[in-house]
């Protein structure tokens, strides 16, 4: 169906497009139950920019990565991280609120 020298391509542009999808959805519901938890919308905006500020710097450690031990390695594992990410939060704390 796919040919050989396109199977790469189409591999890593179907696992960026599900990263990067999954990484906004889960950003977006992490910000808003901050928001429900009570916190302000400066509180929040301050923690989005300190999630941006920390992608910038996830970013080019990723890109130093993908360099040196290849695009599939980093990327598989950058998979694998925001998994573990994923799976993480269910351990959230409704006592970790400003609610309570």
């Amino acid at each position: 169906l796919i040919s050989r020298t396109l199977y790469p391509f189409v591999v890593v542009s179907l696992a960026y497009l599900f990263f990067t999808t999954s990484d906004g959805a889960v950003r977006m519901l992490v910000l808003l139950h901050a928001y429900e938890g009570g916190f302000t919308a400066m509180e929040v905006a301050i923690m989005f920019s300190l999630y941006e500020l920390m992608g910038v710097v996830t970013n080019l450690l990723a890109g130093l990565c993908g360099s040196r031990w290849g695009i599939k390695p980093t990327l598989l594992a950058g998979l694998f991280m925001q998994l573990a990410g994923l799976g993480m939060l269910f351990g959230l704390q409704s006592t970790w609120s400003k609610i309570n």
